[in-house]
């Protein structure tokens, strides 16, 4: 069985596409790059308001700005959904990070619930299934645990950095549709 390693063009190829559909999605905020995809993890919270329509972008967006994080971005995709991702260039002197997934903020007015859904980013999946897991597979027993070991590592801060952000602004939507209802724009 021959390796993508053995073809560089292809695995650039494959790696670079990735990123281009990945930005091209986030850049024109393509509703169906939101709604589907691979689920990495969902936050729910039931919310007992009258009126359950989801703060406007602006209005989440004035929460996030000035933080010394990355900014997140957001767009109302419909009265339900506000999709959710990170900005690709945060400033000089931010915590910057390289994001594995991208969200959907919903509600639910049967069930009285919110929630956002992250989705993995296309570029990640691609990286870990052309790269990191058969350069890993490539190592000898030693070097196989410890590339496994920075893979979970690296991978599972940066997951763990949106999951602690996205509840966030799980939070902080419904801290504003339980205040002042924020602006619907």
């Amino acid at each position: 069985m021959e390796s993508l390693f053995n073809h560089p063009g292809l695995f650039f190829a494959l790696i670079f596409g990735a990123v281009a559909v990945d930005l091209f999605a986030g850049l024109t905020w393509w509703a169906g790059y939101f709604r589907f995809g691979v689920p990495l993890f969902v936050r729910r919270q039931t919310y007992f308001h009258e009126t359950p329509m989801l703060p406007g972008s602006k209005a989440l967006a004035e929460r996030y700005s000035g933080t010394f994080v990355i900014p997140l971005l957001f767009h109302r995709l419909s009265p339900n959904e506000v999709a959710v991702r990170e900005s690709f260039w945060g400033g000089f002197f931010r915590f910057t990070y390289t994001p594995l997934a991208h969200g959907l903020l919903t509600i639910d007015e049967t069930s009285r619930e919110m929630k956002i859904v992250a989705h993995a980013n296309i570029s990640p999946l691609v990286f870990l299934a052309v790269f990191a897991v058969p350069l890993t597979i490539r190592m000898g027993p030693t070097e196989h645990y410890f590339g496994v070991v920075i893979l979970i590592i690296l991978f599972g801060s940066i997951l763990m950095i949106q999951y602690v952000r996205y509840g966030r602004v799980l939070k902080e939507a419904l801290d504003l549709i339980s205040g002042s209802n924020g602006n619907r724009a």
